[in-house]
C-alpha cells in the first residue's frame, strides 16, 4: 500500500525544525513502527538538503520548499520541490573525510550526509522550472 503527506514550508531556517517533524509524524502515521535509526538518518539528510536549498537555492531569500513524505513497499521515500536555482546535488564532488581539518575546503558535508544517510538520492529539474530532490530509505519497517 502507497500513502503520501504533502506540506508547503516557507524557505525561513525556522522551519527547518517544522520540516524534521512534519517527515517524522508522516513516517510513524503511515507505519506505526520505523526502524527509529534510518528515520533519524534520513530526517538529518531532509535537513541538510532543506538548509541547502534555503541559503543556496534561494540565497536566504523568500520562496518555498514543498515537502512529500511517501511509503511504499516499507520504504520512505521524500520529495522536495522548489523554484530556487537549478542545481543536482548528486552530481557535486565527493567530500573526503579522510583529509584533515585544516586543509579540507567548507562546504560539502551536507550532500555527503545525504548520500550517506539514503538508499537513492535522486534530482530532476521539472518542466515549470522546479527542482526535485528525492531521498529514499528502503526497508525502514522496525523488525
Amino acid at each position: 500500500m502507497a500513502i503520501s503527506s504533502i506540506s508547503i514550508f516557507t524557505t525561513d531556517l525556522e522551519n527547518l525544525k517544522a520540516i524534521r517533524r512534519f517527515v517524522e509524524n508522516a513516517a510513524f502515521s503511515f507505519n506505526g513502527e520505523v526502524d527509529e535509526l534510518a528515520l533519524a538518518e534520513l530526517i538529518t539528510a531532509v535537513d541538510e538538503a532543506a538548509t541547502n536549498i534555503i541559503k543556496h537555492g534561494y540565497q536566504n531569500g523568500s520562496g518555498f520548499i514543498e515537502v512529500e513524505v511517501h511509503y511504499a513497499n516499507n520504504d520512505l521515500i521524500i520529495h522536495l520541490r522548489d523554484q530556487a536555482a537549478e542545481f543536482d546535488p548528486t552530481n557535486a564532488p565527493s567530500f573526503d573525510v579522510k583529509l584533515p581539518l585544516e586543509v579540507r575546503e567548507f562546504g560539502g558535508m551536507g550532500i555527503h550526509l545525504m548520500r550517506n544517510f539514503t538508499d537513492e538520492l535522486i534530482y530532476k529539474r521539472l518542466e515549470n522550472e522546479k527542482n526535485e530532490l528525492t531521498l529514499i530509505r528502503k526497508n525502514v519497517k522496525a523488525t
